[in-house]
């Protein structure tokens, strides 16, 4: 990723607060089973934000939330 990180975080923080802030948005992602069609549903919603996150941006960031979840509890 060649853009400033600050403008990664922050379109990402948007996209995270677009779809926290609505209930039938996150019902509709919630029904995707298909890793690829989830991006796919993402990256509509991104907009704006296109120049700042990808694809690929949005599977690393989905992996390292992931990540943060399972290790939440560990010593």
């Amino acid at each position: 990723m060649n853009v400033d990180v600050n403008c990664f975080d922050s379109s990402l923080a948007r996209l995270r607060q677009r779809i926290h802030n609505d209930s039938a948005l996150q019902a509709r992602l919630f029904e995707i089973n298909d890793i690829d069609q989830f991006v796919s549903a993402l990256s509509k919603l991104i907009g704006d934000d296109a120049e700042y996150l990808n694809d690929e941006d949005l599977r690393q960031a989905m992996q390292h939330g992931c990540r943060n979840w399972v290790e939440r509890n560990l010593p």
